[in-house]
């Protein structure tokens, strides 16, 4: 059973059986990165029965044409759920849909008679509530974090460090957790280094596995051919013999579609580290005119990561969380 939705919808509500073997779950931020989850997963799904589901079926009609073309088989048994979640929890309240089913407007999600199943992104606690406000730092993507995370914050990487943590990240940007900040003008030139350090070394382990997925990708045949090339050989009597040879030839077109870096991990981090650079280098500047640090940092309460206002009510500035009275 594969889920088609989006992650944070997957996070809050998704099928379970009785033995709780939940649904695969692709990990996409939009419906656009479900493309390179089969690439990536097609000699798994390949062969397979499969049953996809999202919120109301649409999603599914173009995953199933998709999923098919990709596994280059239009006799694959693969089955939508009719209808959605929606339909579904209409006709079966305590069936194995379970938790929360998420709803693009204002209500957000739609609650069932089954049990939460949603998780606090930083602590792991119960959490199946989303607001509007607590979203990812790196790509702006809903995540659940419960009223005890978001209250006291987590603590700083840096153990010299007493600011707290107050920016989440999601399930994808995990891995830079503590490291990657988008207000960064509330630490010190110390601090800046110690992230900047921590990106770096991300950074290497990245390119040096993306070197490896290009090596591989270079070796695959869907982009180079085999081809006969007639040449000319001049023997030492002077003599021209034409003789026939065969010779790789590359569709460049077609390597250069090859993204071995869909979620552009390289682009973001190179990005951070330019602006701690910069953000360092300000700071040694005016610390040179004599000027104090703790003047130079922004204070906690941070402001909005959506609009990056401190007058934000709550972070309702944007699509249908929108508050009548924003500005």
């Amino acid at each position: 059973m594969l889920d088609v939705r989006n992650r944070f919808e997957y996070a809050i509500g998704h099928f379970e059986d009785s033995k709780e073997r939940k649904a695969m779950d692709p990990n996409m931020r939009n419906f656009t990165q479900f493309k390179h989850y089969v690439k990536e997963n097609q000699s798994e799904l390949k062969g397979k029965k499969i049953l996809m589901y999202c919120t109301g079926g649409i999603r599914c009609e173009t995953a199933s044409a998709y999923l098919k073309d990709i596994v280059n088989d239009s006799h694959a048994e693969v089955y939508q759920l009719q209808g959605g979640i929606h339909r579904y929890c209409e006709q079966y309240p305590d069936g194995y849909f379970k938790g929360k089913n998420f709803v693009f407007d204002r209500r957000m999600t739609m609650d069932t008679s089954t049990k939460a199943v949603g998780k606090c992104s930083e602590c792991n606690q119960t959490c199946d509530i989303f607001h509007s406000g607590i979203v990812c730092t790196v790509c702006v993507c809903l995540v659940l974090v419960c009223n005890d995370c978001r209250s006291n914050g987590q603590p700083s990487l840096n153990k010299d460090d007493v600011c707290r943590r107050y920016e989440w990240y999601c399930k994808e940007h995990q891995y830079l957790s503590g490291n990657y900040f988008t207000f960064i003008n509330i630490y010190n030139v110390n601090e800046l280094k110690r992230q900047k350090k921590e990106l770096l070394n991300i950074l290497n382990n990245i390119r040096k596995n993306k070197n490896e997925m290009l090596s591989k990708a270079n070796s695959n045949s869907d982009h180079v051919s085999i081809v006969n090339k007639e040449i000319e050989i001049k023997l030492p009597n002077g003599e021209i013999k034409k003789k026939i040879v065969q010779q790789r030839k590359i569709n460049q077109k077609l390597k250069n579609k090859k993204n071995i870096d869909p979620f552009q991990r390289v682009l973001t981090i190179e990005r951070q580290v330019k602006l701690i650079d910069e953000r360092i280098q300000y700071l040694q500047e005016k610390t040179k005119d004599g000027g104090a640090v703790h003047d130079l940092l922004e204070k906690l309460p941070l402001p909005c990561r959506s609009c990056k206002k401190h007058d934000c009510d709550n972070g309702k500035c944007w699509g249908f969380w929108q508050s009548p009275n924003s500005k």
